[in-house]
């Protein structure tokens, strides 16, 4: 048996509205409360802008369509938190360089790399600042999508299937075009309206004998 959905209780209902509301006035269209639609569209304004945005910033380049709410729970599942800051200063000095240093201990990443279809996970990096509003996030453009694996598998496969359709498609476009240029051939072999016009007229000149 199928599993009975839940309602939609009143107070989620106008909380929606308010939120649709809000993106119809900054002319964002239709609001999504689908977490992997939110991060793909969250990535695609950071990657396409080429600069860091902080919430606010972000917020009114989607124009609303991912609600506040929505978008710093995605923020916080798509920053890289092993990076560390990469605007921090370097600490060291020359007087050090006779002290032993410490070696960082770098966590494992996970396979959800970048380019991980639906995850997005460590897909931006994290300038903090001041405070929450203050973070600045941004896409890593040397970070090779997939980890470097080159395309996803379910990328390729749409690829390849593209690939097949408009090679089906280019060989019935080639024989349609045979087809042409034989009806062409055809065509261009019967007599023409100047042809038929000579004949017509030979023709009454020996019927016209031919009745005298």
């Amino acid at each position: 048996s199928k599993p009975v959905s839940k309602p939609v209780s009143k107070k989620s209902l106008e909380v929606y509205k308010k939120w649709q509301a809000e993106a119809d006035k900054m002319g964002g269209g239709k609001i999504t409360v689908d977490k992997s639609d939110a991060k793909k569209a969250i990535f695609d304004v950071l990657h396409d802008s080429f600069k860091p945005m902080n919430v606010n910033g972000l917020y009114q380049s989607l124009k609303g369509v991912v609600p506040r709410a929505l978008l710093n729970s995605c923020l916080e599942e798509m920053i890289d938190k092993d990076t560390g800051n990469p605007f921090a200063a370097d600490d060291s000095s020359d007087d050090d360089d006779d002290k032993p240093k410490k070696k960082k201990k770098s966590k494992a990443k996970s396979d959800d790399g970048a380019g991980a279809p639906g995850s997005f996970a460590c897909s931006l990096r994290l300038k903090t600042g001041r405070n929450v509003n203050n973070n600045l996030y941004y896409v890593d453009h040397k970070k090779l999508a997939n980890n470097g694996n080159g395309l996803p598998p379910h990328e390729r496969n749409e690829l390849h299937a593209e690939k097949e359709r408009s090679r089906a498609e280019h060989g019935a476009l080639l024989q349609q075009c045979k087809q042409t240029g034989a009806e062409a051939a055809r065509l261009d072999g019967e007599p023409r309206n100047e042809e038929l016009e000579v004949e017509l007229s030979s023709f009454e000149s020996t019927l016209a004998e031919t009745s005298e």
